[in-house]
């Protein structure tokens, strides 16, 4: 049976089969809340397919679509001969989508075109210059060839190439509002056509209004509406060739000191602008041209850059079975300890992502119990010759990637290097070096201690032989014998027969002088003198 908690979102848990050892069920508490990522797409990415790229959902977008009624407004006519079969032209342009990147100060450009009509291809839509609309932009469909009166003339060039040609005009003072605009394009960006050699290279790019023109519909009239070539505010482009992602993009860099160049002011938000497009080609037999004539369209203020998350920060202990050393120099084990906590899900760690100085683990324990929290901890081992840090003691930094793409930095102090680790060198045979003056070689000192062993020997024996000696000539001195006196009855005996007589003790001092000491005494001379019986001694009487 499941329980459900609510923490901090909805958290998924299930009692243990088991209990402790106090009866108290254990449960397993894993978040299953999910995290909203605050960042918001500011730009557009250009695939090819215009409308998903620039889609109502980015910020800024700014879409110029002309009136159907509007006069000056003309999409491409398909003569009689060719209608049913080409249906709609990929010159025909329906609105000019636009997007302001505040951060990287770029214009962001896409011409939105039709639904193809074509069977099998109803969802999707034209591909910028297919003549024909045959879902091939550089290929003509036979079946025309042989309906339209030149079919020579009936070319379709591929990617804009040739006479074709896809452009848009803007006007960055277009005066007051309310008011008609008027005047000369001051800027013309897109891929223009070749009227002189239809087999040279084209590309994108973005220059100045050329005068000479017809400003009431660039693009139209014999002469080229392009200028001055400004290679500085010319971006990125995209041209698709397939019926999926078949749309023109492009970008306008530096667009802030373009304004400012041509106006004459710094581009303040909100501000008003005018945009048009032209599309056409020389060589696509009865099929006329597309014009949206200038609109103008309000470029709001662009929001706030995106507030960029931290990134997480788990604990994180390194080699710690070894007091944070470690070693890039030689073939040794590098243990990273990542910890869980209650906001840092370890099993959500992309292995292939972790680095540590660079360097990827050789090894990933996977989710693991390390500590005795409820949090699963993950353990990455890295081999020390490929991770780059410097030696010494320094802040090593574990960098990854969870499963969302949120990353996470982590730190831990750590010594490099040791100072009894070298680096390996060859630097050949070791030489032997010479020995100090007050030392022997090995074999001078076996051969002295061997001698020394042999005197020590032979110098036992002697000490031997003179002891042996010494006790033979003690042995063989004669002994005075003594009668069996009683030490006590001789004194007592010499005290009563012989007078006390002082016995005058000296001793030499060092210089020179002797001490005296004058002590009644008794002689010590008590040889040949019987012992006397108890009735002759005066103080036993």
């Amino acid at each position: 049976m499941s329980v459900i908690w609510n923490v901090m979102g909805f958290a998924a848990t299930r009692p243990l089969p088991r209990r402790d050892r106090r009866g108290r069920p254990r449960f397993r508490v894993r978040p299953m809340a999910e995290s909203l990522d605050p960042r918001v797409v500011l730009s557009v990415t250009f695939t090819g397919n215009v409308l998903n790229d620039f889609n109502d959902t980015v910020p800024g977008l700014v879409v110029a679509r002309p009136q159907p009624d509007d006069p000056r407004y003309s999409i491409p006519l398909i003569e009689e001969p060719i209608r049913d079969i080409v249906r709609v032209s990929g010159f025909q342009l329906d609105a000019i989508r636009l997007v302001y990147d505040a951060q990287r100060d770029i214009l962001q450009v896409g011409f939105e075109q039709p639904l193809s009509q074509q069977v099998g291809r109803e969802n999707q839509r034209v591909i910028a210059g297919d003549a024909d609309n045959n879902g091939n932009g550089g290929t003509v469909n036979p079946t025309i060839r042989t309906i339209v009166d030149d079919p020579d003339n009936f070319i379709d060039f591929p990617s804009l190439g040739g006479t074709e040609t896809m452009l848009a005009f803007f006007h960055l003072d277009p005066g007051p509002p309310g008011q008609p605009i008027s005047g000369t394009p001051d800027i013309v960006a897109g891929i223009d056509a070749i009227r002189s050699d239809p087999e040279a290279l084209k590309s994108f790019q973005v220059a100045e209004f050329n005068t000479a023109t017809d400003p009431t519909r660039p693009g139209s009239g014999s002469s080229s509406p392009f200028g001055r070539f400004l290679p500085q505010h010319t971006g990125a482009s995209l041209l698709g060739v397939t019926p999926e992602a078949g749309g023109f993009e492009f970008n306008i860099n530096r667009f802030s000191e373009l304004y400012q160049n041509v106006t004459g002011r710094p581009l303040q938000f909100p501000v008003d602008i005018a945009v048009g497009g032209f599309a056409g080609s020389a060589n696509d037999g009865g099929i006329s041209e597309a014009f949206i004539p200038p609109i103008r369209v309000t470029l709001p203020a662009p929001p706030p850059p995106p507030v960029e998350c931290p990134p997480q920060s788990p604990p994180v202990l390194i080699n710690p079975h070894q007091q944070q050393h470690i070693n890039t120099f030689h073939d040794t084990r590098i243990r990273v300890y990542i910890f869980g906590t209650f906001g840092f899900d370890t099993r959500r760690i992309v292995p292939e992502s972790v680095r540590l100085g660079g360097a990827a683990p050789v090894f990933d324990s996977g989710p693991r119990r390390v500590n005795a929290d409820q949090y699963p901890d993950r353990l990455f081992v890295f081999n020390g010759r490929d991770v780059d840090l410097p030696r010494g003691p320094q802040d090593a930094v574990v960098t990854g990637l969870l499963d969302d793409g949120t990353p996470f930095v982590a730190a831990a102090r750590v010594y490099n290097q040791p100072i009894f680790f070298t680096l390996p060198q060859n630097r050949g045979p070791v030489p032997l070096r010479p020995l100090p003056p007050n030392r022997r070689d090995p074999l001078s000192m076996l051969l002295s201690n061997q001698s020394r062993a042999l005197n020590q020997s032979t110098r036992g024996d002697r000490l031997t032989q003179l002891i042996q000696q010494r006790r033979e000539a003690v042995t063989n001195v004669p002994r005075r014998t003594l009668p069996n006196v009683n030490p006590s009855r001789a004194r007592l005996a010499a005290q009563s027969l012989a007078p006390a007589s002082p016995l005058v003790l000296s001793r030499r001092l060092p210089g020179g002088d002797s001490m005296t000491n004058s002590r009644h005494v008794l002689n010590p001379v008590v040889s040949n003198i019987a012992t006397p019986t108890r009735q002759e001694c005066s103080v036993c009487s």
